[in-house]
Order: C-alpha cells, then structure tokens, then sequence
C-alpha cells in the first residue's frame, strides 16, 4: 500500500475550503490558539492542531475544482470545545 505522508493521522479531519488559507491559519492561530503542523504550499492547504496535540485536528483547503464549498443550501460545520466561549466569541468577533 502507497502511503501519503501529507494525509492527516486522524480517522476523522473536518476539511474548510476556505479562500485563502493564509489568512485561514493566521485567524485560528490567533483567535482558537492552532498552530500549523504541515504546510502544502503557500496557499494550497495546511494542517492544524492544537499546541501538544496531535497534527491535522483540522485541515483548511484553496477552492479548487471540484471542492464543495459552502453554500445556502449546505454548510460545513465543526465543533470545538472551549473553557471560556464568551472570550472565543468575542476574539473571533474582533
């Protein structure tokens, strides 16, 4: 079996298209505390974790061809636990 060394280890990684992942990854570093495991070109894709956590908690992706991206008659949702909600909302809020 060929393996994909960029492949997330996790069995299950939300995937956000996003459009533009540096932008992407600076905004959950900054505001959900993730930092950047793997970085698949400058604007391709990257994997984030939370510090001392495994890599690839979530992934942030360029839209391409063939992508979903969300839209009015679907979203992409990801849920993530806090300890203090009010300050995460107000950070991201900003």
């Amino acid at each position: 079996m060929i393996t994909n060394r960029s492949a997330p280890h996790a069995r299950v990684t939300p995937v956000l298209t996003v459009a533009d992942v540096r932008a992407a990854v600076a905004w959950y570093g900054e505001v959900l505390g993730f930092v950047e495991h793997v970085r698949i070109g400058e604007g391709h894709r990257a994997q984030l974790g939370l510090p001392d956590a495994p890599a690839a908690e979530l992934v942030v992706a360029e839209v391409r061809p063939g992508r979903r991206t969300p839209q009015e008659s679907r979203s992409h949702q990801v849920m993530l636990k806090v300890e203090d909600v009010a300050a995460v909302v107000a950070a991201a809020a900003g």
